[in-house]
């Protein structure tokens, strides 16, 4: 026994304890039976449930990783087509215009040959008329600067 601030403390187990260990033993025992197990269970089945879960998401991901890969893949190609088919329509383009200029230059150049030998026929007429009539553009001139009106 010890005495604390004027009162005796017993420190020896009397009788109560027994009932008192057998009272908490089944208390323990009805909690775990109906609230420990049970829950542990509820637990355990929870944390199955989210590898499961995390697993499905990972696999979930993994595929819409692949997807978005395909899908840029096809963009890119998609893209690239776009491309050379604008190439493709800007070097049609290109030859057709080079088709055009070249058809553009014979026909010019045929015209320039026809407006040459036009030209050349106009020149050759005009150098035999005035070779004829030299003679009395010649007199005219003498006597115009000689004064004479004759």
């Amino acid at each position: 026994m010890i005495l604390l601030l004027g009162q005796t403390v017993n420190l020896i187990p009397d009788k109560t304890v027994i009932w008192q260990l057998a009272i908490f033993l089944a208390v323990v025992a009805v909690l775990s039976f109906f609230v420990f197990k049970p829950t542990l269970k509820l637990l355990d089945e929870r944390r199955r449930n989210t590898v499961v879960l995390q697993q499905e998401t990972d696999k979930f991901m993994a595929d819409a990783d692949s997807l978005e890969d395909e899908y840029n893949e096809q963009i890119f190609a998609a893209r690239r087509e776009g491309h050379e088919a604008e190439r493709n329509l800007l070097n049609l383009g290109e030859e057709e215009a080079r088709k055009i200029v070249g058809e553009a230059k014979e026909k010019q150049k045929g015209e320039i040959e026809k407006v040459r030998d036009e030209i050349t026929s106009v020149t050759a007429q005009s150098k035999q008329e005035l070779s004829k009539n030299v003679g009395d553009f010649s007199r005219m001139i003498v006597s115009k600067v000689l004064g004479k009106n004759g």
